[in-house]
């Protein structure tokens, strides 16, 4: 015997399809993406210098101190260490994927939390039926 989806989860069904379409959506929109700034500097020999962004665990370089800002500003924003275009691809490509991970996680959490509130209120109200039945 199959039974099929009654009505009030097919919404759920639909509902988390646009929430999902939503928060991947959104996840990509606020993903870094390559900067022109970063990439100049990067390729620029002057900037081949050891400093490193580790060095502002305090607080970001400053633009006026620092001859390649773009590149250090990015490594105390995302607390990494690049030294070239390859690793800087790279660390974008990693944001990106981390970000449509946890919104994948949140997005989960909130259609189990919906389901719940679903499953639980007709569990009371089956539990009102039955007593009046």
């Amino acid at each position: 015997m199959t039974r099929g989806l009654n009505g009030w989860q097919r919404i759920w069904v639909v509902i988390a399809g646009i929430l999902l379409l939503l928060f991947v959506g959104v996840a990509l929109d606020v993903a870094p993406s390559e900067d022109a700034l970063v990439l100049q500097d990067l390729q620029d020999p002057s900037c081949e210098s050891p400093i490193s962004a580790f060095q502002y665990k305090l607080g970001p370089p400053s633009r006026e101190l620092n001859r390649c800002y773009n590149v250090l500003y990015f490594e105390w924003l995302h607390d990494v260490n690049i030294h070239n275009v390859e690793e800087y691809r790279h660390e974008l490509r990693a944001e990106k994927r981390g970000m449509i991970l946890r919104s994948l996680v949140a997005w989960l959490g909130l259609v189990l939390a919906i389901y719940l509130l679903g499953f639980s209120l007709a569990w009371v109200r089956r539990g009102f039926r039955s007593a009046h039945g």
